[in-house]
């Protein structure tokens, strides 16, 4: 057995925390987005929402998403520009640039680039200069739709199609409301945190504090069948006389749909809606964020009360999904943000050879 063989063999002893310190073949196949990464080159072949419209201003604005360094705008005429934010020429931040009618202008060198790249003017080169055929600015799709500004970061020959849910049109009347929350963790914390149906009844009814309705104490069992585009986190409860079933719709790699945590289970009812869609959306592998829309309609404002007022950036109206509140009271009662961020800014996983690993002595 090697020293490091021995370490893992001891680490599961009583007060053997000495033994859990060592590096335990952390695997982030899954945890690391920059390019080139199998991650990151899997989620780059997404949409994915960026921003909220209402974050762009007048100004470009410095943004970071899967580990790249980027620039957005939008144009005198119109158009949204995603460029990589040191220009192409001689690296100067591209947030200081000027925006034209058509793209944007170094303040450098005045290296002028539309907004998919290409060089529209060298102002300081010769006349006869050829660079502006030759070279071009790193630069990605952007849509706008929902609210929200939408980004596609992988090949442009393998451009899928934009993503258009059937829940956003129903209920008739069905008004989105778009949201981001910032988290200072990696974002598969995140999408594991919604696929986890059991926490609901503890972080968010048992131990902190009633934050969804009462009916969430009542332990679930649990079913997590596979849908065409991922799978439903599923929890079925008895509560009184009736069966209430809470289904999470989970779809790869990042979007999810959820119902409220508010359902009383006082009368026999049907929610064949989604109360929030989101998507969580890696910043670098130490940071994420989760953005997406509420869904305003007739029956989400049937099981609580709803103010729009309430939801935007780093606002929701559940308690414990930002950092704003004081620090003792979020030890008193902590929410969402503060298991995840507290985890770790990665948390660390065991590999898949490391669990083989255990499962093989467990058997012998």
């Amino acid at each position: 057995m090697t020293a490091d063989q021995e370490r893992k063999s001891r680490s599961s002893q009583p007060f053997g925390g000495y033994y859990q310190n060592a590096a335990a073949d952390d695997d982030n196949f899954l945890t690391a987005t920059g390019a080139g990464t199998p991650c990151g080159d899997y989620l780059r072949r997404y949409w994915h929402p960026i921003m909220m419209q209402s974050e762009l201003g007048a100004l470009p604005t410095a943004i970071r998403i899967l580990g790249e360094d980027l620039v957005i705008f939008r144009d005198k005429s119109g158009q949204i520009g995603l460029l990589h934010k040191h220009c192409i020429h001689r690296g100067a931040s591209l947030e200081f640039g000027v925006i034209a009618e058509h793209g944007i202008q170094c303040c450098y060198h005045g290296w002028h680039f539309d907004v998919d790249g290409s060089v529209i003017a060298t102002p300081a080169e010769p006349p006869a200069s050829r660079i502006a055929s030759n070279f071009r600015q790193g630069a990605y799709r952007t849509r706008e739709a929902y609210g929200m500004i939408f980004a596609y970061m992988g090949p442009p020959e393998l451009t899928p199609e934009f993503p258009v849910y059937d829940s956003f049109e129903h209920p008739a009347g069905n008004r989105l409301v778009p949201f981001k929350l910032r988290f200072p963790c990696n974002w598969l914390q995140v999408v594991e945190n919604a696929a986890d149906p059991i926490h609901n009844a503890f972080l968010h009814t048992i131990v902190s504090g009633q934050q969804f309705s009462a009916a969430f104490a009542v332990l679930p069992a649990l079913d997590f069948p596979e849908t065409p585009l991922g799978f439903l986190s599923m929890a079925t409860r008895k509560v009184r006389d009736f069966v209430f079933i809470r289904a999470s719709d989970i779809i790869l790699p990042n979007v999810g749909q959820f119902l409220a945590g508010s359902n009383a289970v006082t009368q026999e009812c049907f929610a064949i809606c989604s109360y929030l869609t989101r998507w969580v959306v890696p910043v670098d592998d130490h940071n994420c964020f989760y953005l997406g829309v509420f869904h305003f309609n007739d029956y989400t404002k049937s099981i609580r009360p709803l103010d729009e007022s309430n939801y935007g950036l780093d606002k929701m109206d559940l308690i414990g999904q930002t950092a704003d509140r004081p620090y003792e009271e979020r030890q008193r009662e902590p929410g969402d943000y503060d298991a995840l961020m507290a985890r770790s800014a990665v948390f660390r996983h065991l590999s898949a050879h490391a669990a083989a690993e255990s499962d093989s002595a467990a058997a012998k």
